[in-house]
């Protein structure tokens, strides 16, 4: 699998009806720069901090999901008070857990070097070498 360390991550998108989110990708230091999409699909919600363009991506991993749900918690409550977000919310994390399993979805991390973090449940997430962009 190519790697997305070091990548400039330069764009996203996300695409509700479809629920897709994709993270557009660049590695200067090759040139040609090397071009990636992290791609993520089956997408429930997704949270990012300190969104930053051109934003330099340390990794991008599947994770512990009640840690997770842990250090988020009260973002989560917050948001899910003032307007339904997250759609798995539930006042207890066990049940966020479950909430997330019986939808098939993992608990997905982005951490930076510098500029976004943030997380992304999903079903599946791909890395995907594109030609350009």
């Amino acid at each position: 699998m190519r790697s997305v360390h070091d990548n400039e991550l330069f764009a996203y998108s996300a695409d509700g009806v479809s629920k897709r989110l994709k993270l557009h990708t660049k590695y200067s230091a090759l040139q040609p720069p090397e071009y990636t999409d992290i791609v993520f699909e089956g997408v429930l919600d997704h949270m990012f901090r300190d969104v930053l363009l051109p934003s330099i991506i340390f990794d991008v991993e599947e994770a512990d999901t009640a840690f997770v749900l842990q250090q988020f918690f009260s973002v989560m409550a917050d948001g899910y008070r003032r307007g339904g977000w997250p759609s798995f919310f539930a006042p207890e994390i066990d049940t966020m857990v479950q909430n997330i399993r019986s939808a098939s979805c993992h608990m997905f991390t982005i951490a930076s070097s510098y500029g976004i973090d943030g997380w992304v449940v999903a079903q599946s997430m791909r890395i995907e070498p594109k030609d350009d962009w």
